[in-house]
Formats: C-alpha cells, sequence, structure tokens
C-alpha cells in the first residue's frame, strides 16, 4: 500500500481472522435469540458466495435441526483509519426447513432466525483508530484486515 500524496510505502500487516472463529460469533449472536433450553451450534462455511453455514437447532422439545443458511458478510463504513468498523452478516438466500418438522418447532426457528437475521447482524467491531486501512473476506468466510504497522 502506498500513501497517495507522497507515493511512500505505507508500513501494514494483516490480520488473519479464521472462519471457526467468524462461525463462533454468528453462533453467539443466534444463541442470544434462543427460548430457555435452545441450544444452537454453527458450523465454518462452505467455500463459495454467499457463504453456506451449517447451523444446529437443538431444543428441549423435538429432536436436532440442520439448516443451510446463506450469508454474506459485509464491513461498513469502508476502512479508512479514522472511523469505528463493524463487520455484519445478512441473510443471502432462502432458508429451507426440512419437512416434517413439527409446527412449534418450527416457529421457534423461525422467530430466532428473524430476530437473529432481520436486520444486519453485527459479528465484530473494530474502534476508531485502529489502524484498520483494508479488509476483506475471503470465499471460504475467513477475514484478512489490513492495518497500519505503529512505530
Amino acid at each position: 500500500m502506498t500513501d497517495e500524496e507522497t507515493r511512500a510505502r505505507v508500513p501494514t500487516r494483516t490480520v488473519h481472522v479464521r472462519a471457526a472463529r467468524l462461525a463462533r460469533a454468528l453462533g453467539r449472536h443466534l444463541r442470544a435469540q434462543l427460548p430457555p433450553g435452545g441450544q444452537v451450534r454453527v458450523c465454518p462455511p462452505a467455500p463459495g458466495s454467499p457463504l453456506r453455514y451449517a447451523v444446529v437447532f437443538t431444543g428441549p422439545a423435538g429432536p436436532p435441526v440442520t439448516l443451510e443458511v446463506p450469508l454474506v458478510l459485509r464491513l461498513t463504513p469502508a476502512p479508512d483509519t479514522r472511523r469505528p468498523v463493524r463487520l455484519s452478516a445478512r441473510q443471502a438466500g432462502v432458508i429451507d426447513l426440512p419437512t416434517g418438522l413439527p409446527a412449534a418447532q418450527a416457529r421457534t426457528i423461525l422467530r430466532v432466525l428473524e430476530a437473529a437475521l432481520g436486520r444486519p447482524a453485527t459479528l465484530l467491531r473494530l474502534p476508531e483508530g485502529s489502524g484498520l486501512v483494508g479488509a476483506r473476506v475471503t470465499l471460504d468466510g475467513a477475514l484478512h484486515l489490513d492495518v497500519l504497522v505503529r512505530r
């Protein structure tokens, strides 16, 4: 990366946030919406666009239910070192419920998904002054953050 005014090289380093860590953050976000006795486990996504997370819901009544949840991860606002930045996830396609799912269990899962993903879900926040100058989400669901090296 170079400074636009001086054309001098700006020292940066890349921090890698693994897909499994982001999947755990998504799991915490979903867990906050669960009724008492409910559990959720989120697996790292299958590579591609959108990212497809396997989400396993387990409740006090009924068998575990595995859903494929398509999400897009996005950083806002664009990193520029001055403002705080957040990584959010938003639904990027249809989530199919399995056939034969009891109605009460289906309603509970739909309520959780609507509460958690009805608007973009914040998975990560970087404060103002973090030195973030660039970032990208890879096709395997990992995050690469380019930060200024402080001297």
